[in-house]
């Protein structure tokens, strides 16, 4: 069981909308980081592993320098 209390900035609605908009926006390893790290929520749960499986065509996974 994790311990951590989840994360509590200083200027919480600012960070509030910013952790909005990346879950909203951002790719799927930046949105599980979010949800695990930052809102401490369970890796088991069904969402975080889907999070977690790589998308083939992804936009990362296809970009072309």
């Amino acid at each position: 069981m994790n311990d951590r209390q989840p994360f509590q900035p200083p200027n919480a609605m600012l960070a509030n909308a910013v952790i909005s908009t990346l879950l909203a926006n951002a790719c799927p390893s930046i949105r599980y980081r979010l949800r695990s790290e930052l809102l401490d929520e369970s890796p088991q749960d069904p969402e975080m592993k889907a999070l977690r499986t790589p998308k083939v065509g992804a936009p990362l996974a296809t970009w072309k320098w």
